[in-house]
């Protein structure tokens, strides 16, 4: 498994490439608020840029990410690393204390960094807070944080994480240098993903669906679930033929009986549901931006010839008339129709809309 580097980092949007140009030149500000959606690696560059603010190595690059101070950032046993979550007190006796997961970072915790942050290094090279979710400080948290960001102490550096700033004072807000993640391009997440050993035509899928998060692209790729249902979905509502087949298919997506009334829900998504036209919607919207040249053919491995011909052929309204179907049996689910009749409605369009292009290649 590859570690992603301050390298990968600067290539990711105009804000970090500045952040780490400023830390290269130690010119970092003493407070920084990182900001980006879930999965664009806040927390692995909140860690680098402490294991680069902590590190022992005396020449070249800064982490080294070898020294016994980048190992310790790393594990988050280094003595000058402080880190903040919600879930975990500050303070060792209020670890043992607590018993109910926390869901806020609490005023006594953010009162036990300003008290820290007033303290000398133990190492000599500064002291790192890093806060992850700081959007979940409280209110008194968040008050109680200003008196440091206002004063800042010679040699200590705030790192605040969050994917979503607007919970923060805009007084907190303004005292930080921000730094934007954006999502990951495509081919950087799918790279990342055949590095860490995932196969090709899984990985090019996973990271086209992903948005951009190398975090959401992993789980995705890992999930043999969906990806054993996407198989399920292709072959029977892409490779139907004939009419006369959707009977048969029909009868194979039949929601299992739930054990439980309040099962129900649960059981019927399992045999399909939300799940089916989830994987319906994604193919049906990958050919349209293959048709449109904005997305790879290769994304289109696996499915029918048939569908890869409609991919590069098909005018634009087959692919409106065939979300429309998908969406309006996703209605029709919600309705008094029978999840078996939307299930027919779904494969009559779709064996219609392939037949033209399943007759030119016969």
């Amino acid at each position: 498994m590859r570690n992603i580097t301050l390298a990968d980092f600067s290539l990711q949007s105009p804000s970090c490439a500045a952040f780490i140009r400023a830390m290269r030149e130690g010119t970092l500000p003493h407070a920084l608020l990182i900001t980006g959606e879930s999965g664009t690696g806040k927390r692995t560059l909140a860690r680098l840029c402490a294991m680069s603010l902590l590190c022992a190595a005396e020449d070249g690059e800064r982490p080294c990410g070898v020294c016994n101070a980048c190992v310790q950032v790393r594990e988050e046993t280094h003595p000058d690393l402080f880190v903040l979550r919600p879930e975990v007190p500050l303070r060792a006796s209020d670890r043992a204390a607590d018993k109910k997961p926390r869901r806020y970072i609490p005023v006594d915790d953010i009162r036990e960094l300003v008290a820290r942050a007033g303290e000398h290094s133990f190492e000599g090279r500064g002291r790192v807070f890093l806060i992850e979710q700081a959007h979940r400080m409280n209110a008194s948290a968040q008050n109680a944080l200003l008196k440091t960001l206002e004063e800042p102490v010679a040699g200590v550096t705030l790192l605040l994480v969050t994917d979503s700033p607007s919970l923060l004072l805009t007084t907190i807000i303004s005292r930080c240098r921000r730094v934007s993640l954006s999502p990951w391009p495509t081919d950087y997440v799918e790279k990342e993903l055949r590095a860490q050993g995932v196969e090709e035509g899984r990985a090019r899928q996973a990271a086209y669906l992903s948005g951009g998060s190398i975090g959401q692209a992993l789980r995705m790729a890992a999930d043999e679930e969906w990806f054993a249902l996407r198989k399920r979905v292709m072959d029977d509502f892409l490779g139907v033929e004939r009419y006369s087949q959707v009977q048969e298919i029909s009868a194979r997506w039949k929601p299992r009986p739930p054990k439980k009334k309040e099962d129900a829900e649960e059981e019927e998504g399992e045999s399909g549901g939300d799940a089916l036209f989830d994987v319906l919607d994604e193919l049906t919207r990958t050919a349209l931006m293959t048709r449109l040249g904005q997305a790879d053919a290769a994304l289109l491995e696996g499915c029918p010839e048939a569908w890869r011909r409609m991919a590069g052929e098909a005018p634009l309204a087959t692919f409106s008339a065939l979300a429309d179907a998908v969406a309006q049996a996703r209605r029709l689910r919600e309705s008094n129709v029978t999840w078996q009749a939307a299930v027919d409605r779904l494969l009559f369009t779709f064996a219609r809309t392939l037949q033209p292009y399943r007759r030119r290649h016969d």
